[in-house]
C-alpha cells in the first residue's frame, strides 16, 4: 500500500546538490511518497522504503530507502539515489549520508550532471560546511553526454586523484590530474585549478598557441588573463620565438558607460645579430580600437595603428595586410539622415612603397539628408568636404555639394518609370609635383542632369517554372564637362564599368573623376525560376553617348560613342551546382577585356569553389594585364571533423601566391585546429614562408 504524507520538516533531504539556489520562502511544505513508512517513537527513527520520492521547492529526491535518525540528525539514503535540482542538475549515488542539517554529506559511487553539460563522477564524495565538495578518484568533463552512444568516452576529461569544488570562491581544483582525449592520456599536471562554469571572468592562464614558420622557427605563446575589475581586464601573452628572441604581447579591454575600447600590442628587444630586417633594437606595434555612444543619435570611435617598421608584423606573423588605416570619427544617424566627420591616416607594410607618399585626411566631413514628398518625389541633399595632404606627393582640398530628386510611377500596364534630376557642384584646390617644382591649381565644376528610366517586367508561366524578362532603358541629359587629368585622383582609382553601375548617373566610386554628357543606357535582364528550386539569370547591357568621347571615360574608349558590352550569367541548380560570371567585351573588336567568374558546388558534406579573374591592361590602373585563379573547399569528414583549403595562383606571372589547408575538430566542448599555410610573395627580405599553427580550446578550462 502506498502512503502520501505532508511533512514540513524534511527540507534537509533535498539539499544534496553541490550548489545552492535561491529558495522560495512561501513554499515550506515537502511531499514524501513511498510504498511503506514507519516511525519508531522510542528511537525517533523515520524509515521510508520502496520507491521513495520526496519533492520540495522544485527539487526531487528518489531512493529505494531513506532512514532519518532525528536524535543524531543523521539521514541515510540508499539503493539508486537520484536527486534532481531546480536548475536540472542531476545527482546519482549508490548511497548518501547527511548530517549537521545537511552541511555534511558523504556519497558513494557518485556522479553529477549539470544543465550546462558539466559532469563529475567519483568513487566517493564528501560535502563539508555546505560549500566544499571533495571527490576522490574523480572524473570531470564539460562534454555533452551522447544519447546514441551512452558508453562512449567524452572528447576530453580530467581524471584526478582528488577534485575539490569550492562553492564559496567558485573554484574547481584537481590534484594529480591527467588530461585524457577519448580515454587516452595526453598530458599530466600535479595540480590544476580553474573557475567554476558560472564564473564569467577569472585571472589565469589561457591555452597556449603553437606555431612554426620559416621566419620565426618554433613559436609558442602562453597568454595569461588578468581580471582586474568587472569592466576592464588585461591579457599578457609572452611569445617564445626560436629565431628572433622573445616577445611580449598585451591586450587591455575596458567597457565604459558610453562604449568599449581596447589597446593591444607587441614588443621585443633584439641584439643586432638577431634583427634580420633592420638595425632597430626595439620592434613592436600598437593597435587600439574603440566605439562609443555619445547620445541617442551620435556615435564616435577610432581605430589606431602604430608599428615600429614595415616588416615587423609580417615577420612575426601578427598581420599580413598591405595597408593599415588609422581613423577617428564621430557620426550622427537619424533615420536615413547622416552626418559623418572623420580623420584618416594611411600606412603601408610594403617595403618598396614610399611611406611619405601615403595620404593623411584631416578632416573629411560628409552629410546626407532626405526629404520625402518634395515636389511629388524624394529629395536627397549631400555634401562632402575633404582635405588630403602628403609629405611627398599631391595635396588636395575638395568640396562637393549635390542634390538629387527622384520619383517613381507605376502605370496600369505594369510599366515602371523613374524620373530623376540633380545638380552637383565640385571644387578642387590641389598642389602637385612637376619634377622638382610644386604647382598649385584649382577647378570648379557644375554638373547638372535630368533623366528617366523605363522598365517593364514580362512574366510568362512555363511548364517547369516561370520566365521573367525585364528590359530597361534610360535617357540622361547632362552638361558636357571634361575631367582635368591633373586633379589628383584620390577616390576613383578602383572605378569599374559593370551591370551594377550601368544605370547610375555618376558611375565613378568617388568624386575626383566624373562621367558627364548625354547618354542612352539599355539592358535586358532574363530570369528563369524553376519550380524544383533552380534559377537561371542573364543580363546584357550597353551605353551610348550622343558625342564621341574626347578622352577615355568609364566604360567607353576615347573616340567612341558606344560603351563596351556587359554580360552577366548566373545559374544555381537545386543539386547545389552553380556558376556566376561577369564579362565585358570591347565594343570595337568584341575582345573579352574583363572576366570575373565563379563555379561552385555544394554536394552533401562538401563545398567547392573555383574563381577566375582576368583584366585587360586597357582597363587596369597600372596598365598591365591581371589574371588570377582562386580555389577553396570545405569538406565535412564527419559531424565534428572539417577539412578546408585555399589556393591562389597568378596566371599572368605563372606564380603561386598562397596555399593553406586546415584540419578542424569542433564539438560542444572542444575546438582543435591544425593549419598549414604557404605564402610565395616576397616583401623586402621576408618570404616566401611556410607556417604551421596548432590551437586547442577546452570549454571551461580557458581559451581565446
Amino acid at each position: 500500500m502506498r502512503h502520501t504524507l505532508l511533512i514540513g520538516f524534511i527540507i534537509c533531504l533535498c539539499m544534496i546538490p553541490l550548489h545552492i539556489n535561491a529558495q522560495s520562502p512561501n513554499d515550506e511544505q515537502a511531499f514524501i511518497e513511498a510504498d511503506s513508512m514507519a516511525f519508531a517513537q522510542d528511537t525517533e527513527i523515520v524509515t521510508a522504503s520502496g520507491g521513495v520520492k520526496i519533492q520540495y521547492r522544485g527539487r526531487e529526491l528518489r531512493a529505494g530507502k531513506i532512514t532519518w535518525d532525528q536524535k543524531s540528525d543523521r539521514i541515510l539514503a540508499s539503493e539508486n539515489v537520484i536527486l534532481i535540482d531546480t536548475d536540472g542538475t542531476r545527482v546519482t549515488s549508490d548511497s548518501v549520508e547527511l548530517q549537521d542539517e545537511m552541511k555534511q554529506a558523504t556519497l558513494k559511487k557518485f556522479s553529477l550532471m549539470m544543465n550546462n553539460n558539466l559532469r563529475f563522477s567519483g568513487k566517493t564524495a564528501s560535502r563539508q560546511s555546505g560549500e566544499l565538495t571533495r571527490i576522490k578518484q574523480a572524473i570531470f568533463t564539460a562534454c555533452k553526454h551522447c544519447k546514441n552512444k551512452p558508453d562512449a568516452l567524452p572528447t576530453w576529461q580530467l581524471r584526478s586523484g582528488e577534485t575539490v569544488y569550492n562553492e564559496k570562491n567558485e573554484t574547481i581544483s584537481h590534484k594529480n590530474v591527467r588530461l585524457e582525449m577519448r580515454g587516452v592520456p595526453v598530458f599530466y599536471l600535479p595540480y590544476l585549478a580553474h573557475p567554476a562554469p558560472n564564473v564569467k571572468k577569472r585571472s589565469g592562464f589561457l591555452f597556449p598557441v603553437f606555431k612554426s614558420s620559416t621566419d620565426t622557427g618554433v613559436d609558442i605563446s602562453l597568454p595569461y588573463f588578468i581580471n582586474i575589475a568587472p569592466d576592464y581586464d588585461l591579457t599578457l601573452s609572452p611569445r617564445f620565438i626560436a629565431d628572433g628572441g622573445s616577445m611580449l604581447g598585451f591586450d587591455w579591454r575596458q567597457k565604459t558607460r558610453q562604449g568599449t575600447y581596447n589597446i593591444a600590442g607587441n614588443g621585443l628587444w633584439l641584439d643586432e645579430e638577431d634583427n634580420l630586417d633592420n638595425d632597430k633594437s626595439f620592434r613592436g606595434n600598437i593597435q587600439s580600437k574603440g566605439v562609443f555612444k555619445l547620445s541617442e543619435n551620435w556615435h564616435a570611435g577610432y581605430d589606431y595603428w602604430w608599428v615600429s617598421d614595415k616588416s615587423f608584423m609580417r615577420r612575426y606573423d601578427i598581420n599580413d595586410a598591405d595597408f593599415f588605416t588609422s581613423k577617428a570619427f564621430t557620426r550622427k544617424i537619424s533615420g536615413r539622415n547622416m552626418v559623418d566627420i572623420r580623420l584618416l591616416d594611411f600606412k603601408t607594410s610594403i617595403v618598396n612603397i614610399d611611406e611619405d607618399a601615403q595620404p593623411e585626411i584631416a578632416p573629411q566631413i560628409r552629410t546626407e539628408h532626405y526629404f520625402d514628398n518634395f515636389a511629388g518625389g524624394e529629395l536627397r541633399v549631400m555634401s562632402d568636404l575633404i582635405s588630403v595632404s602628403r609629405n611627398n606627393g599631391a595635396d588636395l582640398n575638395r568640396a562637393i555639394a549635390e542634390t538629387e530628386w527622384s520619383r517613381q510611377s507605376i502605370l496600369g500596364s505594369g510599366q515602371i518609370l523613374d524620373y530623376f534630376g540633380g545638380v552637383r557642384g565640385a571644387y578642387h584646390d590641389y598642389e602637385t609635383n612637376n619634377g622638382s617644382q610644386r604647382e598649385k591649381d584649382d577647378e570648379a565644376v557644375i554638373l547638372a542632369h535630368a533623366g528617366v528610366k523605363w522598365r517593364m517586367p514580362f512574366i510568362k508561366r512555363q511548364e517547369a517554372g516561370a520566365v521573367i524578362i525585364e528590359p530597361t532603358a534610360q535617357v540622361i541629359i547632362a552638361n558636357e564637362e571634361t575631367n582635368r587629368r591633373t586633379i589628383p585622383n584620390e577616390d576613383s582609382l578602383s572605378s569599374e564599368f559593370d551591370s551594377l553601375n550601368l544605370f547610375e548617373v555618376y558611375r565613378h566610386t568617388g568624386y575626383d573623376r566624373f562621367d558627364t554628357g548625354n547618354r542612352f543606357d539599355i539592358g535586358v535582364n532574363t530570369v528563369f525560376e524553376a519550380d524544383e528550386g533552380g534559377s537561371y539569370r542573364m543580363f546584357v547591357g550597353k551605353s551610348y553617348r550622343d558625342k564621341v568621347a574626347e578622352q577615355p571615360t568609364i566604360g567607353t574608349e576615347q573616340g567612341n560613342k558606344a560603351s563596351d558590352w556587359l554580360l552577366d550569367i548566373d545559374f544555381q541548380q537545386v543539386t547545389g551546382l552553380g556558376f556566376n560570371g561577369q564579362l565585358r567585351f570591347n565594343d570595337s573588336n568584341q575582345e573579352l577585356i574583363r572576366s570575373d567568374g565563379e563555379i561552385y558546388a555544394s554536394i552533401k558534406k562538401a563545398y567547392f569553389s573555383l574563381q577566375y579573374t582576368h583584366l585587360d591592361a586597357s582597363i587596369t590602373p597600372e596598365g598591365v594585364d591581371r589574371e588570377e585563379t582562386r580555389g577553396s573547399f570545405d569538406f565535412n569528414l564527419s559531424e565534428n571533423w572539417l577539412l578546408n583549403g585555399y589556393v591562389r595562383y597568378d596566371m599572368e606571372r605563372e606564380k603561386r601566391l598562397k596555399n593553406s589547408i586546415a584540419l578542424i575538430y569542433r564539438d560542444d566542448c572542444t575546438d582543435i585546429s591544425l593549419s598549414f599555410n604557404q605564402s610565395f610573395t616576397r616583401n623586402g627580405n621576408i618570404g616566401p614562408r611556410n607556417g604551421l599553427t596548432f590551437k586547442i580550446i577546452l570549454r571551461t578550462l580557458g581559451g581565446q
